[in-house]
Parts: C-alpha cells; sequence; structure tokens
C-alpha cells in the first residue's frame, strides 16, 4: 500500500501532545507517517500540507490533522482506486472516550492528481475554508468513503486555543468568495506556481 499519512503541525506544538495520534497510526495502519511543520507567526494549514505532499513520493497522500484518528483501515480508502476519496462529513456527539466524528473529512489523494491541482491554497491563513477552496478546483467530485475519522477532543480543544492555530473565518471567508469568482483555471495557475516552489 503505496500511501503516506500527513500530519501538519505548527512548530510550537508538542511533540507529547501528538503521541496518542502517531501511535494509533503505527499500530493501526502501518504506513509511513510524515510530519510537515511551519515556523510561520500564524499557522499556514495550507503550506504545511504542501510542504508535506512534496516531501514523500508516494502514490497516494492521506491528509490528516494532528487530532484525527481512523478507526477503518486505509487500505479500504485505497481500494477505492478513483483520484480522490473523501471521508463522510458527519458530526455525532462526543461518545464516552471523548471523540466524535469529524465535521470536516479528511482526504485521501493520488499524489499526481493533487499537483494538477495545484495543492492547497497558500493565501489562506490559520484553518476555514482552504479545503472548501481545494475541492472546488478539482474537476471530478470526490467519492465518499466513511472513513470513520475521530477527533482527539483533548488535542482538539489545545490546538483549537491556541493563538497561532486562529480559526481565520472572516478574512478567509472573505478570500474565499474572491478566489471563486476567479476562473479554475487562474486559481489552479497561481496555487501551482506556489506548489512548485517546493520541489526546486
Amino acid at each position: 500500500m503505496d500511501v503516506t499519512i500527513i500530519i501538519p503541525l505548527s512548530r510550537n506544538v508538542p511533540t507529547e501532545v501528538i503521541e496518542s495520534v502517531l501511535e494509533h497510526h503505527r499500530t493501526n495502519h502501518h504506513v509511513p507517517i510524515l510530519i510537515s511543520r511551519t515556523n510561520d507567526s500564524i499557522f499556514n494549514l495550507s503550506k504545511a500540507r504542501n510542504m508535506g505532499a512534496c516531501m514523500t513520493r508516494s502514490k497516494w497522500l492521506l491528509f490528516c490533522d494532528a487530532d484525527i484518528v481512523f478507526s477503518k483501515d486505509i487500505q479500504e480508502m485505497t481500494d477505492i482506486n478513483q483520484p480522490v476519496v473523501r471521508g463522510t462529513i458527519r458530526r455525532d456527539d462526543i461518545d464516552p472516550v471523548h471523540r466524535y466524528k469529524c465535521a470536516n473529512s479528511p482526504i485521501l489523494i493520488q499524489r499526481d492528481f493533487y499537483f494538477d491541482v495545484g495543492g492547497y491554497c497558500e493565501l489562506y491563513r490559520g484553518w476555514g475554508y482552504e479545503d472548501s477552496d481545494f475541492e472546488h478546483k478539482l474537476p471530478v467530485a470526490p467519492v465518499d468513503y466513511n472513513a470513520e475519522a475521530l477527533h482527539i477532543m483533548k488535542i482538539h480543544n489545545e490546538i483549537s486555543g491556541n493563538k497561532l492555530w486562529k480559526y481565520g473565518s472572516d478574512d478567509n471567508k472573505e478570500l474565499f468568495i474572491k478566489r471563486m469568482s476567479e476562473p479554475v483555471e487562474k486559481r489552479i495557475n497561481d496555487d501551482k506556481q506556489v506548489l512548485t516552489e517546493y520541489l526546486k
């Protein structure tokens, strides 16, 4: 199974905070895990994902935030054999082990396809709307799959409350609206120019 899990982080997140997530992936999925870190004053989630994509040659990339674990075998997602697979977007009540199904979905994507659409737009800061922007660049709709992606609440709350990981809802929403008024070809080409800089 030629897949790498990419976990984006800022430099200030202690290693011990995510150790339980890493251990889960090591135990249950047996695939390489790549931690992609950035030094930005406000964390740039898109940049961290793009940098991670450029650091691996795996056929498949699975973008997994630091507070997410998977209950199902990743092999089942790759077996669908489509360019991009999205975990089912569902949110449930917090369960007894303080996990809940993610409101936003993890993305499994073929690496070549990721580069074809320019990866994530790095104009977004913090988190919010960068994933919607990315999906609006895709020439095919992602195939949905119930990956049973779960938030680890302890880690989720720490990251969400960190000022460097701010949810850039207002600025990012305005940027998203502006970009949606532009031709998709322009957005892809603009993002490709940024993405390919990491490959030089």
